[in-house]
């Protein structure tokens, strides 16, 4: 939206009008990169869809096959990227965040649980690549807290 309130672009369909999102939970920007977190059901399962600022899709993610085998689907939470574009998405069922090159291969999962979080809500990364997450735990539900962990 321009400072007249007029909206300049709006990103529903693709280049063979298809609907590229079913339920856009979070969106970032980076360098003309739109992140999007795309809930794809009700029960969470989703994706990470990224387009240009044209709105062409340059690509998606829908977790690593070798963290899912065994555990619940992707269900992506919350997305930061870094000022060099390293991109971090929570993943709320499995409790990890994957960290994702600017091209969307896997760089590492991490599990959340190492670090004594058990629920997360919101992830930020500031301008030194220190990664927040904003989190809980399901021992007690007072013990809400912040947690600043450094990137690679």
């Amino acid at each position: 939206m321009n400072q007249d309130g007029f909206i300049q672009h709006t990103y529903e369909y693709d280049s063979n009008s298809r609907r590229i999102f079913s339920w856009p939970r979070r969106i970032t920007t980076h360098n003309d990169n739109i992140f999007v977190v795309d809930l794809k059901n009700k029960t969470s399962e989703g994706r990470v869809v990224v387009l240009d600022y044209a709105g062409e899709i340059q690509w998606t993610y829908t977790g690593c096959n070798s963290l899912h085998s065994n555990l619940s689907k992707f269900t992506p939470q919350d997305i930061a990227v870094s000022p060099y574009g390293m991109i971090v998405v929570s993943d709320r069922d499995n409790n990890t965040v994957h960290v994702l090159s600017p091209t969307g291969e896997v760089i590492e999962h991490v599990e959340l649980k190492i670090f004594g979080i058990d629920i997360h809500f919101s992830i930020c990364i500031d301008q030194y690549e220190s990664l927040w997450i904003g989190c809980n735990t399901t021992t007690d539900e007072n013990k809400a807290k912040i947690v600043h962990l450094q990137l690679i």
